[in-house]
């Protein structure tokens, strides 16, 4: 099956192929069980594009860190797309979405000022509990 890695640091997307996503975390650095799950992309059918990222990536700091957006969201590090279909199964798509790439923290900032990203934060009852750079708000075990 088609998928897509993204790597920030070399501002690349490659096509890889594997069986099933979790057979391509390790050549990005993910490990299974500290990946979290996203859509970056809904179509017609039902079906459409998912994100696979470190679940703690945009909390890891700004001078360790690279960053791409995709549809005005911003992801940090290595990703893995896949296609899902209609009922959730996994399935061939192309073309990815546009990525746009990030070199630094500045970039990310004037890309929020200009209204192309949305600032990423926590927030519960509309108090927020975290805005991006900002460290994590729960000191995290390592």
């Amino acid at each position: 099956m088609k998928f897509y890695a993204i790597k920030p640091a070399d501002c690349a997307i490659e096509a890889i192929e594997a069986s099933e996503p979790w057979e391509a975390y390790k050549t990005l650095g993910l490990d299974r069980m500290g990946v979290d799950h996203g859509v970056v992309a809904r179509v017609a059918d039902g079906g459409g594009v998912g994100i696979v990222v470190y679940e703690f990536s945009l909390f890891v700091p700004v001078n360790e860190q690279r960053w791409f957006s995709i549809m005005g969201q911003l992801f940090g590090g290595n990703a893995l797309l896949y296609g899902f279909d209609v009922h959730g199964e996994t399935c061939d798509f192309d073309p990815p979405p546009p990525v746009v790439f990030y070199r630094s923290a500045d970039e990310v900032e004037a890309a929020i000022a200009r209204g192309e990203v949305k600032r990423p934060q926590m927030a519960v009852n509309q108090n927020v509990l975290w805005r991006w750079p900002d460290e994590h708000p729960i000191p995290q075990r390592k």
